[in-house]
This record gives structure tokens, C-alpha cells and sequence, in this order.
């Protein structure tokens, strides 16, 4: 009985500096529990080995997590530091650890997760969540296992699959719920397959062409919870047990705005595109070997992209340069092609002439007291001139010299030119050519009957119908014709022999 309480004693007396500060439990499994206690530092560990060690409401802002904080405690088998307001934790800082089975590490300031920061642990849980935007190297998890991972309430927006590729063989659990996931990549299909339990939900998921891998995933796992849409609108609030595969389409790239401005040797091209997923823009400049200039999507959340270029004025005596505007995603590509004229811009100065102000008159009235004579008033007159003189440069955009653009017929118009010459053909087949047929049978008519006779309508006693025209005269190698009024008098036309 002396022995176990001079034991007791001693690992009381061992441990004093620690449980003064923190509460200390020796039963069964010994615990450390330090909250509220506003602790700057990880407190020494006591002699006896602690199983146990609970931080919360600390204030570790400027004391980074290294493996010198936890020195003395390699039989820790949960090890809890939550709202401390922990920023970084350095590379291995718990390797030493080898007992350890439950990491939590929520509701801190974390903002990045580096690479082997967690080597040598075999964990069962690891709980990262509350910790808003945080993200991830590409080897965070390398050299360790863990089989329940919690990654919610951190305002993740994007995750590389890769990052989750050594841990793939252990993983069995991985909440990602409330978090700004719009879109997760088909390579992750691997891993969810593997995975007995997925948390999706809370996430603004965008239920496009992207996403069919995923719908896939939750058809043959019915038992999970279904994330929701928020993307396209038609699809919003909508789970994905409530849709088909057919429902998560893709929609091409289409060009919103165009726009250019000139200045004196440079110009600012701007072209604008919306589409789904969102387009990646390129800007090309055909005629030359310079790369593309490629702009990113910038506005994902509203679904288009802008892209601005400044081209730079030729230094030949080219008057137009041709660019393209590329607009790029996974349904295919759409291309704008602009054929920029430079302007030919001349600056003229105006100049506004000094304009005089009326002379102010000053008059000054002086008196002599001391003599008789009243002096005459001697006027000072003082003249203020005032003038303003000034120039302004007054620039404008004379498009002067150019060539003309060659004018682009469309469709209609092509249509109806054909159409019109058409009609126009057949107008003068049916009225044109009758009335100019008739005109010549009139005329014929009065023709002689026999060759080398003059003949008179009247002479002959025979109706004809006169021409329309008096001078109808006709004269080939057979016959000669006179009008009637020319048979009294005929002129002396030679006249040619008989066949």
C-alpha cells in the first residue's frame, strides 16, 4: 500500500508544471486537458506517459507545430488541438508518433497542407475540417495512411486528384461536404469506386457533360447521399437521383462581345465568350510565328470568359492586319476572325486668340486746400489690360487612304439577282420583241407584190395597213419600196437588175 501511494506521489510531484496548467486524469488511460486555458505554447509533457492530450481555445498564431512540441509524448494515441489558431505545421511534425490513431487538427487557420506533413502515421481518423481555405500540395499525404479523412467546412474550390493517390489503398470515408466544389475531374472515378462512403453534399456542383462520370458513380452506389445542382439553372436544387445521364450536357462555346479601340501605334482587342464549360480564349495573329496569347477562364462562377490583347501597329506599309479570337472547351472550339484596318490618325491645333477686355478707367480726385484756387482735377487713369491666350489639341480618327473592303453579298441578295434577271428576260421576251415583230409586218405589207414595182396603196385599190412610222422604208436586192408619200416624186435610186 506504501508502494502505490509513493508512487502516486511521485508522478504527482513529476508532473506538477503541466497540471497546474492543464487537468491531468491517471485513470485507467491517462488524459492531458488543456482548454480555455489560452496556452501560447504545447505545454512539456509529464514523465508518466499520457494516452491523451486535448488542446482547445489555445492561441498558437505564432508558435508553428513542430515535432519538438510534442517531445515526451510518442505513446500518444489521440492527439486533439482544435480553435488554436494554428497557421502552419511543419514537414514530419508528428513522426515520431507511432501510436498514434486519431488526429484533429479542426477549426484552426490552416491555409496549406505541405508536402510529407503527416509521414510515419498510421491513422484511423484525420479530421481537417473547419479550416477555411485550405488546400493542398501534391504529396500532403505521401508516407502515410489514414481510413477516415474529414475535409469539411473549408471552402475548398478545386482538388487535384493526385494529392489523394497514396492514401487510395486505406481510404474508406472522405467528407467533403460544405464546401465551393463546383467541378471534380474524371480521374477521380479510381478512387470513388474504392471508397465505401462519399459526402458530396452542400457543394454548388455544375450538372454539365463533366459531371456524367459522377451521376455514373452515385447510379451503381445508391446508398450514398446525392449532392445537388446549382449549374445550369434549369437543373438548380435538382439532386442527382432526380436526373438522368442525359440531363448533364455541354454546350458549345458562343462569342458574347467584340470590341476594338485604336490608339497611335497600338490597338486593345477585347473579345468576350460564354458556353459550358467554361471557354479558354486565344488570341492569334496568323501572320506571324508568335505564340498564342491564352487567357484562362476568369469569370467561372458566371460562366464566360474575356480576353484582351494589345496589338502592336505593323512598321510595314501594311494598312490592315488579320487576328483571330479562339474561344476553346471540351464541346469544341469557335473562332472569330477580325481584319483590323489601322487608322490614319492626324492631329490639328486650334489656337484661341487673346481677347481684350474693356479698359478699366481709374480716376483719382487730388485737392489743394491750401490755395484759392481750386486746382483742376487731375485724372490718373490707369489701364489694366487683360487678355487670355490658350491652345487645345483637338485629335481625330480620319480613316483616309484605305482601301475600300470588297463588298459581301448575301444570300438574299444573290437570290434575288437572279431572280430579277430572270424576270427581267421574260418581260422582254413577251413584250419587247412582239411589239418590235409587229412593227416589221407593218411594214412588210406594203411591200410590192411583184419585184421591181413601185406600187401605191391607193393606186391599187388593195387595204393595207399603213406602218407607224411615215418613213417606212425597205430596201433589199429583190424589190424597192416607197411610202406613198414619196410616189409622185421618187427619188433616183439606183436600181439593181432582175434575178
Amino acid at each position: 500500500m506504501r508502494v502505490v501511494w509513493l508512487i502516486a506521489l511521485i508522478s504527482l510531484v513529476s508532473g506538477k508544471d503541466t497540471c497546474d496548467i492543464c487537468t491531468c486524469v491517471f485513470f485507467l488511460e491517462s488524459k492531458v486537458s488543456c482548454d480555455q486555458k489560452d496556452l501560447a505554447r504545447i505545454p512539456d509533457a509529464p514523465k508518466e506517459d499520457f494516452y491523451h492530450l486535448d488542446i482547445a481555445y489555445a492561441d498558437f498564431r505564432h508558435s508553428p507545430i513542430t515535432r519538438q512540441n510534442f517531445t515526451g509524448y510518442n505513446h500518444l494515441k489521440t492527439l486533439t488541438l482544435v480553435f488554436s489558431k494554428i497557421r502552419s505545421i511543419k514537414v514530419k511534425a508528428f513522426s515520431k508518433m507511432r501510436h498514434l490513431k486519431a488526429l484533429t487538427l479542426s477549426g484552426n487557420k490552416l491555409r496549406r497542407i505541405h508536402d510529407y506533413t503527416f509521414e510515419g502515421l498510421h491513422l484511423n481518423i484525420l479530421n481537417l475540417a473547419d479550416n477555411k481555405g485550405l488546400s493542398f500540395s501534391s504529396f500532403a499525404f505521401s508516407g502515410m495512411t489514414v481510413k477516415t479523412l474529414l475535409l469539411s467546412d473549408c471552402k475548398i474550390t478545386t482538388l487535384n486528384p493526385n494529392v489523394f493517390r497514396p492514401i487510395s489503398n486505406s481510404l474508406t470515408t472522405l467528407n467533403l461536404e460544405n464546401n465551393k466544389i463546383k467541378q471534380l475531374e474524371p480521374t477521380f472515378l479510381d478512387l470513388f469506386r474504392q471508397i465505401k462512403h462519399i459526402e458530396l453534399r452542400k457543394n454548388p456542383f455544375k450538372c454539365d457533360c463533366q459531371a456524367r462520370w459522377l451521376k455514373d458513380v452515385y447510379n451503381v452506389k445508391k446508398e450514398l447521399p446525392a449532392p445537388t445542382c446549382d449549374y445550369p439553372p434549369n437543373l438548380q436544387n435538382k439532386t442527382f437521383r432526380d436526373l438522368s445521364t442525359d440531363d448533364f450536357n455541354c454546350i458549345l462555346p458562343t462569342f458574347t462581345d467584340i470590341d476594338a479601340s485604336f490608339s497611335e501605334n497600338s490597338a486593345k482587342l477585347k473579345c468576350s465568350a460564354t458556353g459550358s464549360p467554361v471557354p479558354r480564349l486565344y488570341w492569334i495573329k496568323p501572320s506571324t510565328r508568335d505564340p498564342p496569347f491564352v487567357v484562362p477562364p476568369t469569370n467561372p462562377e458566371d460562366h464566360y470568359n474575356e480576353a484582351i490583347f494589345h496589338a502592336t501597329r505593323p512598321h510595314s506599309t501594311t494598312k490592315w492586319t488579320l487576328y483571330k479570337c479562339v474561344a476553346s472547351n471540351k464541346v469544341g472550339n469557335t473562332t472569330l476572325t477580325l481584319n483590323i484596318t489601322w487608322p490614319n490618325l492626324r492631329t490639328k491645333i486650334v489656337s484661341i486668340l487673346p481677347s481684350d477686355f474693356p479698359h478699366r478707367r481709374k480716376k483719382e480726385h487730388r485737392h489743394d486746400f491750401g490755395d484759392d484756387d481750386d486746382d483742376d482735377d487731375d485724372d490718373i487713369i490707369d489701364d489694366d489690360h487683360a487678355s487670355l491666350e490658350g491652345q487645345y489639341t483637338k485629335h481625330r480618327n480620319k480613316f483616309e487612304g484605305q482601301e475600300k473592303p470588297e463588298r459581301v453579298f448575301n444570300i438574299t441578295e444573290l437570290v434575288g439577282a437572279v431572280v430579277g434577271t430572270h424576270i427581267c428576260t421574260v418581260l422582254l421576251c413577251i413584250v419587247i420583241f412582239p411589239l418590235f415583230f409587229k412593227r416589221r409586218l407593218l411594214c412588210s405589207r406594203s411591200r410590192p407584190k411583184h419585184p421591181g414595182t413601185s406600187l401605191s396603196a391607193s393606186a391599187a385599190n388593195v387595204k393595207v395597213n399603213k406602218p407607224s412610222t411615215a418613213d417606212c422604208y425597205l430596201h433589199d436586192r429583190q424589190f424597192e419600196y416607197y411610202p406613198p408619200a414619196y410616189m409622185d416624186n421618187p427619188p433616183s435610186l439606183p436600181r439593181l437588175p432582175h434575178r
